[in-house]
């Protein structure tokens, strides 16, 4: 559906900061749309149902100019109208300015114009929901000829309005009477703030821009002798609190969630920057809490190497780089364990491209080199390799692909082969498949389903994103990136020693995600789980 007003630059919904507009009575399912015309349209949304669009339920009075940025408060109306009236809603303008819109509510007998939200009652009389400019709040140019455009807005429950615009400034109004209290520098350059997000308690405010830092503004404490005096509470000023500086370019996005523990629940800042990192803070404890940064790296290596044929396999968008390593010097010393950098053009071998309209998630290569797994979102691909040496160097590879049945093409979210010709395949379903692999056929040995019964669904809804096998093929384990029960399991497989597919343990929950595993021990050593966390911190469990 068309929103009859030209481009949206902003949406906000009425359920704002976890609080829903009903108040414990029937949610209404409003949001509020800024259009390039000037006008903010509010929409109830739809059942959810197949061929159903939200509603047109009211058109503000148009502002002149595109509307940049939207803050909605809810109203303390009486009538089970979803939290629309008496609802105070603010627009951010290109033309430099702040318009406050109220929500009015009166009774009719009759038909009332295009425009309202209707409500029906049990006198046969409607409730007419009006919308009014009563409010116009300038900001400062600095004496630019070009209009300052306020990106972003916040309101509090107490009245106050918190605007970031394209000077560079974080500045705190007074919503019930257009007044500027306070003003903030974001940055030193003058840069535009982009984003801001605001405490549950209402007590600090968050912002980013053209800038890598995030800066953190507090109200000031009452103080104890004004605590306990409710007639004549003094007014909280804003601080500049701190500033985190953890990524290197514009922070586009600020949001504020809740994490579940075990001590209860924490409330956390999650920052988004142009540098592809995500940074989490402790809402709570902004200034001395260390931030934590998801890095742009992929949470599955791209990397598998046989060390049989030392080649290197590197997974890429739509295709498989294969590289040659150099053999390893015959002098074992501590300085030949240092990492040396090599010409990528001399080590290329060749590029297997798959012809897919997904990108490929996963690949390996057999410790023999005999073999290349590789799956995109759709199937599970598998190639025979044939490398051509002379004089003890990799010159060539000859890959031939193995038809496979449909039960053996899942597509896949991990992989691995073991010492016995075994791929082991974790399906994007969730069961973890064992195929026998040959030049000439692939069979269905074995399914794991153990692992996906009896989980929370926090847990259950994590893909298995690593696999490993131990030195002596008798083990299996399998890891998510979750934190709850059912995270990490291993399970038993059969050896030429004997054995059988079996679900053996499941690793205890913990507090932190967790982001790897390995097996440590070699040959006769007994097996040792070792399992990495998201806190830098790991565990090593005995199996036997």
């Amino acid at each position: 559906m068309g929103s009859g007003g030209g481009g949206v630059f902003c949406l906000a919904s009425l359920c704002s900061r976890g609080k829903c507009c009903c108040s414990g009575g029937k949610c209404g399912g409003y949001f509020a749309a800024g259009c390039e015309d000037g006008s903010v349209r509010i929409y109830r949304a739809s059942s959810g149902e197949e061929g159903s669009f939200p509603e047109l339920v009211s058109t503000l009075p148009s502002a002149g100019n595109a509307i940049l940025s939207i803050a909605w408060v809810t109203g303390q109306s009486s009538n089970d109208d979803g939290g629309m009236g008496g609802s105070v809603l603010f627009a951010g303008v290109a033309d430099g300015t702040i318009r406050r819109y109220d929500c009015n509510t009166s009774r009719v007998l009759g038909a009332i114009s295009t425009g309202s939200v209707l409500n029906s009652s049990k006198d046969s009389t409607s409730v007419s929901y009006r919308w009014n400019s009563t409010l116009r709040m300038t900001v400062e140019n600095r004496g630019l000829q070009e209009a300052t455009k306020v990106w972003a807005l916040a309101a509090l429950s107490d009245g106050t309005v918190v605007s970031g615009d394209s000077l560079g400034h974080v500045q705190i109004w007074d919503g019930m009477s257009g007044t500027m209290t306070q003003t903030f520098d974001h940055n030193e350059s003058g840069a535009d703030v982009l984003c801001l997000a605001v405490s549950d308690d209402e007590n600090k405010i968050f912002a980013g821009g053209i800038d890598p830092r995030v800066q953190c503004i507090q109200r000031q404490c009452l103080p104890p002798s004004s605590s306990n005096n409710q007639e004549s509470s003094p007014v909280r000023k804003w601080i500049n609190a701190q500033a985190n500086r953890k990524h290197t370019h514009d922070v586009k996005a600020l949001a504020i969630c809740h994490k579940a523990t075990s001590q209860g629940s924490n409330e956390l800042l999650v920052s988004g920057s142009v540098d592809t990192r995500i940074c989490m803070y402790s809402a709570g404890d902004f200034r001395s809490s260390r931030p934590k940064i998801w890095y742009n790296w992929p949470s599955v290596s791209p990397v598998s190497i046989s060390r049989k044929q030392r080649v290197l396999a590197v997974t890429r968008d739509d295709r498989v780089d294969l590289y040659r390593l150099e053999a390893p010097p015959s002098v074992n010393s501590v300085t030949n364990m240092r990492p040396e950098a090599r010409d990528e053009t001399k080590c290329f071998l060749k590029s297997l491209h798959i012809k897919s309209s997904f990108n490929l998630v996963c690949s390996t290569i057999s410790d023999d080199g005999a073999f290349l797994a590789v799956s995109d979102a759709s199937s599970l691909y598998l190639f025979s390799l044939e490398f051509d040496d002379e004089n003890g160097v990799i010159d060539d590879v000859r890959p031939s692909k193995i038809n496979l049945s449909g039960k053996c093409k899942q597509p896949c979210t991990a992989l691995r082969f073991d010492a016995l010709g075994r791929l082991i395949c974790a399906t994007v379903d969730g069961p973890i498949i064992s195929l026998q692999v040959s030049p000439y056929e692939v069979s269905l040995e074995h399914v794991f389903k153990e692992h996906t019964s009896g989980l929370s669904a926090s847990s259950h809804h994590f893909p298995v994103s690593s696999l490993d096998v131990s030195v002596d093929g008798k083990w299996l384990a399998a890891g998510r990136f979750a934190s709850g029960k059912g995270a990490v399991h291993v399970f038993t497989l059969p050896t030429k020693e004997g054995g059988q597919y079996q679900h053996w343990w499941s690793v205890p929950e913990m507090e932190v995600p967790t982001t790897s595993i390995k097996f440590l021990g070699r040959g006769g050593a007994e097996s040792s789980l070792c399992v990495g966390y998201s806190s830098n911190a790991f565990n090593i469990f005995n199996l036997e």
